[in-house]
């Protein structure tokens, strides 16, 4: 108990067991993820990262796989307020650079991949790795197909 901190009059006498029951309130699942966010940001390993802008000289800069300009930081249909870098979470991002190069707004989580999708932006990496995957073996066949032909 002196451990815990906990003196006998804290604990509970179930059938000869001693239990302490701690009672500790919770808190808002978008307080919890504005602390937490920033942090996985942080911590996330790349195998090949970058810094970049003026903070870069400094080893505690943010690494990152592309220059970071942007957070969408969504629990449900409300924002997490959190900031990394100096850059604050929005419900703003963009599309595919050149076939959708505006801001995109995303209203809530159930729509993320769509609107992406829509904007030319594929985010399950399986489907992504799919749909390069079956384009080259038909570039491949059309390929083959010519050099038979020719």
């Amino acid at each position: 108990m002196r451990k815990t901190g906990l003196t006998q009059d804290q604990l509970e006498d179930r059938d000869g067991v001693w239990f302490a029951v701690i009672d500790k309130p919770g808190r808002a699942t978008a307080e919890v993820l504005a602390e937490g966010i920033p942090a996985i940001i942080r911590g996330f390993s790349w195998p090949k990262s970058m810094r970049w802008g003026r903070e870069s000289a400094s080893s505690e800069s943010l690494r990152w796989v592309r220059p970071l300009s942007g957070i969408v930081a969504i629990f449900g249909e409300e924002l997490v307020p959190c900031e990394v870098s100096g850059i604050s979470a929005g419900f703003a991002t963009r599309g595919h650079r050149f076939h959708c190069p505006g801001e995109i707004t995303i209203g809530s989580a159930t729509d993320y991949a769509e609107k992406l999708r829509a904007c030319h932006v594929i985010v399950d990496h399986e489907e992504r790795q799919s749909i390069i995957r079956d384009g080259a073996a038909k570039a491949a066949g059309r390929r083959r197909a010519d050099a038979r032909r020719g």
